[in-house]
């Protein structure tokens, strides 16, 4: 989110100073209660939820009419960017229980480096120059999943017969 042209609506830009760490401070309160909910819920529930309530509170923000809406905005969308990242990295833990953990958090890590590199390269392109950039990197994030998920099957499959024993993320 791209705080400070939102916040230049009410504010003068001498406040920027003041009102740009709301996000952040709504990520760090955050992170611990997730951390709470994540072990009774589990982590992909909590991502999905904190994803919506996240992009509420996106539209939140674009709409706000005045200064205190869009403080209360930034806030929620950072606590939910708090919740959504604890829980995608306690959900890369799980799915790499078999001894892949290092493996599976890293793909999260690398994903996130990605997409910081893709909006670096989107912002740097201009307007309208970005289509491609999201494309490649929704295809290969959704290339990853699927043949995550193809290679787990495949593996649960062969250890039910007893014909392998399975393995983690990278075999």
């Amino acid at each position: 989110m791209n705080s400070a042209p939102f916040y230049l609506r009410f504010a003068a830009p001498g406040d920027l100073q003041w009102l740009m760490p709301v996000f952040w401070i709504g990520f760090n309160i955050a992170m611990f209660p997730a951390s709470l909910i994540v072990k009774h819920r589990g982590g992909l529930v909590v991502m999905g939820a904190a994803g919506l309530f996240g992009a509420v509170a996106i539209v939140a923000a674009e709409f706000a009419g005045n200064l205190n809406t869009l403080i209360a905005a930034q806030f929620l969308a950072g606590a939910a960017w708090g919740c959504m990242l604890m829980s995608a990295v306690s959900a890369a833990l799980a799915i790499g229980s078999t001894g892949a953990e290092g493996k599976v958090t890293g793909l999260v890590f690398s994903a996130l480096a990605l997409g910081t590199f893709a909006r670096m390269a989107a912002v740097a392109g201009g307007p309208g120059e970005d289509a491609g950039i999201h494309a490649a990197a929704a295809l290969g994030a959704g290339r990853l999943l699927v043949g995550r998920r193809r290679r787990s099957a495949g593996d649960c499959s062969r250890a039910a017969t007893g014909s392998v024993r399975p393995q983690g993320f990278g075999g």
